[in-house]
Order: C-alpha cells, then structure tokens, then sequence
C-alpha cells in the first residue's frame, strides 16, 4: 500500500492521510413528512405529503387532549377516595 489512504465499501477514499474534499449542496431543507429534500421555500414536496402530515398531526393533538381528560378524570378520582375515606 503506497497511498496512505484507505477505501471504503464504495471504493472511495476515507481521508486518512489525504486532503479531504467537501461537495457544496444547494440551500434546501426536508420535507416534513417523508424527509425528501425541496427547496429553502418549501415545507412539503407535494401535497399529499402536507395532508398526510396535517393528518397525522391532528391525530398527535387529539391524543394529548384523550390524556390530558384522563389526568383530570384520574385527579378526581383520587380526590374524591381522599375526601370519602
């Protein structure tokens, strides 16, 4: 070995003992729900993946609503046995 540098699975170098080159990538951000990358503007790829996350969203909200009624109903319960008892 005469290079000093190794490979990876892909045959390319790791950088050891080599200068290591960085590609520049456009400014851009992820689509919300499935990770894609779109441009900087943009919060979804299409519009399947905005109401998919929409729905997905509202579906974590009714939730935390389901629990916070079952926290107050348990809360009352419990004060309820403390007085009765």
């Amino acid at each position: 070995m005469t290079g000093g540098g190794e490979t990876n699975k892909s045959g390319q170098g790791c950088g050891l003992g080599r200068e290591h080159m960085v590609e520049r990538i456009a400014q851009h951000k992820h689509c919300k729900n499935c990770d894609k990358a779109i441009p900087y503007k943009d919060e979804f790829c299409d519009e399947s993946c905005e109401s998919l996350y929409k729905g997905k969203l509202q579906g974590k909200k009714r939730q935390l609503v389901y629990f916070y009624i079952a926290m107050v109903v348990v809360f009352m319960l419990s004060i309820g046995l403390v007085f009765l008892a």
